[in-house]
């Protein structure tokens, strides 16, 4: 027990550490919108957690204004914007919510639904008009 504690207190003093390291590269500019941005999706972090959330949220919006400045210049078809998983990496992301895991096909099952030889199926469904789909959601959340 007494070499887990003093791994649990290394580790704590490299994350302050590190949380002190980085308070100081913060841009400035982006204080009050970081205050805005967790009171407005209810984020709270303790002291260690906070430095290290902001970066990767300061990553964040730096990524989202590039890929938007390139948008107007004709590089994307699409803008981008802040949500409530702005303080998040991409690998976090993805353990959190694309929890999706494939299974075995039965193809005995598909075969059922598949169409006679002599069926001709569209190109194209929008499965929006026929009431089968939502709007899309967590998409357009802007920081002001």
């Amino acid at each position: 027990m007494p070499i887990m504690r003093c791994c649990l207190f290394v580790d704590w003093v490299l994350v302050s550490m590190l949380a002190a390291a980085t308070v100081s590269t913060f841009d400035s500019t982006l204080d009050e919108a970081w205050i805005n941005w967790k009171s407005l999706h209810g984020k709270q972090y303790k002291m260690a957690e906070e430095a290290y959330r902001r970066a990767l949220w300061e990553d964040n919006v730096r990524y989202i204004e590039r890929h938007n400045m390139e948008y107007a210049m004709g590089k994307h078809t699409f803008t981008v914007g802040l949500n409530q998983f702005g303080d998040l990496t991409t690998e976090e992301f993805n353990q959190r919510f694309n929890g999706f895991k494939e299974k075995e096909i039965d193809h005995t099952v598909c075969e059922l639904f598949a169409a006679a030889n002599h069926v001709k199926l569209p190109q194209r469904v929008d499965w929006s008009t026929k009431g089968f789909v939502t709007k899309v959601k967590n998409q357009h959340i802007k920081l002001e």
